[in-house]
């Protein structure tokens, strides 16, 4: 039985990657987070609290985990700790130079032509991004920001020149929703006291959205829409069959060089052409829904890294719809 280290088990699709791993009976699993009071911590067979990713110490924590535990794979679930893992022998993640050409989306973008991904800026400063804002067409028309690097929604905002800001207001306090003069006093606030990373100015694409989650080496891309969000999480989202998108995602992890469970996003535009505006180089948040269609993405990778063989019939999946709702589990006090 090989011995597999899951970290962020804290994250929104844990659970269901957890469980995925375990029914196989190939695995005992070990897991880590940054958060002791994670739900993960009560579900492993061991579980171990380090620092965010982003810490100077978390890899060599993480290697003392790897040769104290006798860890056979490591699955990232969390960006942050993406490049620092691809220095480590055992974590199934792509190559470090095929991270850094992904993980940031303006350099993500910027490497393919206007027939794939959408019209965009990258910016630096408050006046660069309103200037960036006003040629894509606002307020006439909807745009979005985003930070380069970041995940869940972190920073999103949808600037629209209609919005309601009372209905806004009134509402649930988690629209991405909200025009420029709402947002600029924060963008000066965050560039004044150093903290604005690069930003994307983003044509806003107004039709579907699609989740593709690949594993490149095994010429697998499930495509599933995204019905419902919450948070940057797919709620509901329904596993289809469009191959010339399957195609397209496969296309584009060759040419990054991307490997093993790989995300990526795309939305559709005013005349239904879906393109790119994202790539999550890991396992997705709601890559459950693949695992309820019957294709198991999380347990192939980890294969596919062990070079164990894999039968023809556990690439295949059916269409559905995926819902997700709140759960818990109960445990005893740490």
């Amino acid at each position: 039985m090989s011995k597999i280290l899951l970290t962020a088990v804290g994250c929104p699709g844990f659970m269901e990657i957890y469980r995925a791993l375990h029914k196989t009976r190939l695995y005992d699993i070990i897991g880590t987070d940054n958060n002791q009071w994670c739900a993960g911590h009560t579900t492993v067979q061991k579980f171990y609290h380090v620092p965010h990713g982003r810490e100077p110490d978390y890899l060599e924590i993480i290697q003392n985990i790897v040769n104290h535990e006798d860890i056979d794979a490591i699955l990232p679930e969390s960006t942050p700790e993406l490049l620092p893992l691809s220095r480590v022998l055992y974590a199934v993640v792509s190559d470090k130079l095929a991270l850094k050409r992904t993980i940031n989306k303006g350099r993500m973008l910027g490497h393919f032509d206007d027939e794939i991904v959408p019209q965009f800026r990258v910016v630096a400063t408050p006046g660069q991004m309103e200037r960036a804002v006003q040629d894509l067409g606002y307020p006439r028309e909807k745009v979005v920001i985003k930070p380069c690097v970041a995940d869940g929604s972190r920073g999103l905002r949808v600037l629209s020149g209609q919005t309601d800001m009372i209905a806004s207001f009134l509402g649930k306090p988690d629209s991405t929703i909200s025009n420029w003069g709402n947002v600029n006093p924060f963008i000066h606030a965050a560039y004044n006291a150093g903290k604005l990373p690069d930003y994307l100015v983003m044509e806003y694409l107004p039709g579907v959205e699609y989740s593709v989650d690949c594993i490149p080496q095994l010429n697998v891309a499930v495509v599933r829409t995204r019905n419902t969000t919450r948070s940057g999480i797919a709620w509901v989202s329904s596993v289809i069959e469009k191959p010339a998108l399957s195609n397209t995602a496969l296309s584009i992890c060759d040419k990054l060089e991307l490997k093993y469970n790989i995300n990526l996003q795309f939305k559709e535009d005013s005349h239904q052409v879906p393109k790119l505006i994202e790539i999550n180089p890991r396992v997705s948040g709601t890559i459950a829904a693949c695992i309820h269609a019957g294709i198991n993405l999380p347990n192939l990778a980890v294969k596919k890294f062990l070079g164990k063989s894999i039968r023809s019939c556990e690439l295949k999946y059916k269409t559905g719809t995926f819902y997700r709702y709140w759960s818990g589990v109960w445990s005893v006090p740490l």
